[in-house]
């Protein structure tokens, strides 16, 4: 009983590691473009996305990012313009209980999988499988705060209507 209990807290503890926050930054301003282009503004960007099996995609999120905080410049801004210095930040929201308890379920469950093997039990694999299933992933608000550079030529501002 020993080992199923310390599986279950090592697979809660893995679990819980793994559900952690974002924080990153990417395309970030080289002396040289400092030098070159002009800050006119900076824009800031929510919006909510689901980490399945707690796997970050470094390059999905910042693809994400931009997509948002350019779209958020394009609705602002007309002209030459680029988004730089992203800074990404992952916060928990109204999906955080949900997924713990999943979580916390599923850890659960594969414990006794675990134990049902050591036992010799042929129901092994249901516990197994739900635990899988109940520990998907995390839910994210992502919070993306850029600077909107001009590049070259002329920013038309668009009304603010």
């Amino acid at each position: 009983m020993y080992k199923a209990v310390s599986s279950a807290a090592a697979v809660a503890v893995l679990i819980a590691l793994l559900g952690s926050c974002v924080s990153i930054d990417d395309r970030m301003m080289t002396p040289q473009e400092k030098a070159e282009y002009v800050v006119i503004d900076t824009v800031t960007a929510n919006y909510t996305r689901h980490q399945f099996f707690h796997i970050r995609s470094k390059n999905r999120i910042k693809e994400w990012a931009y997509d948002e905080l350019m779209s958020a410049a394009q609705r602002q801004y007309e002209g030459n313009i680029d988004i730089r210095n992203i800074k990404i930040k992952g916060s928990s929201n109204k999906w955080t209980a949900p997924d713990v308890i999943f979580n916390l379920a599923g850890s659960t469950f594969i414990a006794l999988g675990i134990v049902g093997s050591i036992f010799g039990s042929p129901m092994v694999i249901v516990p197994a499988l739900i635990g899988g299933v109940a520990g998907i992933g995390n839910t994210q608000t992502i919070t993306a705060t850029a600077d909107v550079v001009l590049l070259d030529g002329i920013v038309i501002m668009k009304s603010q209507e």
